[in-house]
């Protein structure tokens, strides 16, 4: 038996004794808003939509779900369909994936008061790929790709929430291409 002091006591998200069933991580922004706000960005399907980027799409369902498709670096993509299992109004979102989609996923969004900084805006996310889409054989490496895309979502609600906008250059390269622009 593991004495008690050598026990791992770090969160779920970076334990090294703890192997959940699925790929799990978290993400942490900061954002200079209230945490009300950025829940009520949050909690509309179509705002996200904004925030997910040419590799995703998010189509708002009834009752509190939304299809998510994702097209992977490969051209391979993956479709499922998430609802909201939990509502805690202008603090936390839970959602659970539902059966028959290519990723089975499930996680919550904390919106936490941050003082004078604004809000502190956290994602937790467990999932598993069916082996329909990309099979276990490159989860760590897909695992690696979730996680990036999260941080590009997270650093885009961030951009968005306190820019207005969300900085891109794809402008400066049209100009480049075509001056006439």
């Amino acid at each position: 038996m593991t004495p008690a002091f050598e026990k791992d006591d770090a969160p779920v998200t970076s334990s090294r004794d703890i192997e959940p069933d699925r790929e799990l991580f978290a993400e942490t922004v900061t954002i200079a808003r209230s945490a009300g706000e950025l829940y009520a960005f949050w909690r509309d399907p179509n705002n996200v939509a904004l925030l997910v980027g040419p590799m995703a799409s998010i189509v708002p369902l009834e009752d509190d779900r939304v299809r998510w498709t994702i097209i992977g670096p490969t051209g391979a993509g993956a479709t499922w369909v998430s609802a909201i299992s939990e509502d805690r109004p202008g603090s936390t979102l839970f959602w659970q994936s539902e059966q028959g989609g290519d990723v089975e996923s499930g996680g919550r969004i904390d919106f936490l008061d941050g003082g004078l900084r604004g809000a502190v805006v956290r994602v937790t996310l467990a999932f598993t790929l069916s082996a329909r889409s990309l099979g276990r054989i490159m989860t760590s490496h897909l695992n690696r790709q979730v996680r990036a895309h999260v941080r590009r979502i997270l650093r885009s609600f961030k951009q968005m929430m306190e820019a207005h906008e969300i900085a891109t250059a794809a402008r400066h390269r049209r100009l480049l291409n075509n001056p006439s622009q």
